[in-house]
């Protein structure tokens, strides 16, 4: 049983997904798709398989409950990226809207879009928490009588336009790089920089060997949430 810590309401919705076995869940995926779960294209369906994403969205909006979880945890990554500063301030109101946002858009979802039906959800989970968290957060800035400057705090911590064409795959890389230790991350940003391990090693207390290893070990460990995350061939 997998522990999801998700904060209610959202992560009630969750782990009617998450808890169940991976018998359990292979049982729903049939009775939902017709297949084994470990067939479903769920996170990145392609040209072939995005009917799999198509059936899940049809059966959310018939009010079934494993459809629904389901759904609530593939996008789970990113309403919690792009919530991240409702989060910090109150948990369980970021679930409420969470909840809330996932209803209205997959109620609201065009079934015509075929393959490109999961991006367009994506695109639209992604505008509407972003504005909700605006909304939010500017009310409790209010209630509150807060400084203005927590306004350009918000300004600057929630962008309000992002043309990010990956956004599940960047919330989910963002997810792994952001439990990393300082060392490990600044290692990572010297490489994606072309600058020298071996400075940011010694920076940190660490030999030049021991800084290579480290990134090595993080590539590895990149490689298979990335391998789930290919785009549609056109």
């Amino acid at each position: 049983m997998n522990c999801d810590l998700t904060p209610a309401p959202y992560g009630t919705l969750t782990r009617r997904w998450t808890h169940l076995s991976p018998v359990d869940q292979d049982r729903e995926a049939r009775r939902l798709l017709g297949i084994p779960r470990t067939q479903a294209r769920i996170e990145r369906p392609d040209a072939t398989t995005g009917q799999h994403y198509l059936q899940l969205v049809v059966a959310g909006r018939d009010n079934d409950e494993v459809a629904l979880a389901w759904l609530a945890t593939t996008h789970r990554p990113l309403l919690l990226d792009k919530g991240r500063v409702l989060f910090a301030a109150d948990p369980e109101e970021w679930g409420s809207v969470a909840v809330e946002i996932l209803h209205r858009t997959v109620c609201e979802a065009d079934l015509d879009q075929g393959r490109w039906l999961r991006s367009t959800i994506t695109q639209r989970l992604h505008r509407l928490m972003v504005r909700e968290v605006r909304v939010q957060l500017r009310q409790r800035a209010r209630e509150q009588l807060t400084d203005p400057t927590a306004l350009r705090i918000l300004n600057t911590a929630v962008p309000a336009v992002d043309t990010d064409p990956h956004l599940d795959l960047t919330a989910a890389i963002g997810s792994t790089v952001g439990q990393l230790d300082r060392a490990t991350r600044a290692g990572l940003q010297a490489l994606l920089e072309d600058r020298s391990l071996a400075s940011v090693a010694a920076a940190h207390g660490m030999s030049d060997a021991a800084m290579r290893q480290r990134v090595h070990r993080l590539r590895d460990r990149l490689q298979p949430k990335l391998a789930g995350y290919h785009r549609a061939v056109a």
